[in-house]
């Protein structure tokens, strides 16, 4: 067996190495692009979803004015029927049956009347529940965007400080080299085994 090499390095753990580095960037990367692509669609839902929100919104507001304005007419043709019932009923004076029949007209009319104001109730409570249910939803995706947001500025802060660490891990090698040559320069090389031979050779000779 051959002298030790004094610069053969001791046996340790192996290091990462430039490929492994480069691979934990590359997925790195891949998943800051996965990240921005599910935010914009995120961003893109809720865009559709605000947009659905305040067509709701305008629907609602037509649809109120709608009833609004039935519930106006309906009240005024129940003002308009009312007196009318009450005139004829005045001028009838002494035709109690038919004033009694023309009353229970006007009382089936006023219970038709609040039937259709209670279903038009309804349906705008619905309508309520609805938007109610539309504004969660586009609270909870402006959530998740944000909070992806903070993910993804996390991501980049780690990346740029890896990149840091290797710029200053590239400048430690490209000093250790230039350390080791101009060790390397200095250190005598070794005597071969036809030195020795020819020394021992002298050496017999002379005696």
């Amino acid at each position: 067996m051959g002298a030790p090499d004094p610069l053969e390095r001791p046996a340790m753990e192996k290091p990462a190495t430039w490929q492994d580095v480069a691979t934990a960037l590359a997925e790195l990367e891949q998943r800051q692009v996965a990240m921005r692509s599910k935010i914009s669609s995120l961003q893109s839902l809720s865009s559709i979803r605000a947009e659905e929100v305040q067509a709701l919104r305008q629907q609602n507001a037509k649809d109120q004015n709608g009833l609004k304005l039935a519930y106006a007419a309906r009240a005024a043709q129940m003002q308009r029927q009312s007196r009318a019932l009450m005139s004829q009923a005045m001028r009838a004076g002494r035709q109690a049956q038919r004033s009694r029949s023309l009353a229970a007209r006007a009382t089936v009319a006023a219970k038709e009347a609040r039937s259709e104001l209670g279903e038009l109730r309804g349906a705008l409570r619905g309508l309520e529940v609805a938007l109610d249910a539309k504004t969660q939803e586009t609270q909870k995706c402006r959530k998740e965007c944000s909070k992806l947001r903070t993910d993804l500025r996390h991501m980049e802060q780690k990346a740029a400080m890896d990149a840091l660490q290797l710029q200053r891990r590239d400048v430690v090698l490209g000093e250790s080299a230039v350390v080791l040559r101009h060790f390397l320069c200095r250190v005598p090389p070794y005597p071969s085994r036809r030195w020795h031979s020819r020394k021992a050779e002298n050496t017999s000779n002379a005696g």
